[in-house]
């Protein structure tokens, strides 16, 4: 979901949750199994 959201801003489609001001990038991180793995992902336009 954190990537989708990254997605809907950086195209102006978040709805009610779009950002005001114009977005050009976009990061996401996330830990898992027991904080032993991390992964991120930066997005641009």
């Amino acid at each position: 979901m954190k990537v989708a959201e990254i997605y809907w801003q950086l195209v102006g489609k978040a709805g009610k949750r779009q950002v005001k001001k114009p977005v050009y990038t976009g990061l996401a991180h996330a830990w898992g199994d027991l904080m032993q793995a991390s992964t991120v992902v930066v997005m641009r336009v």
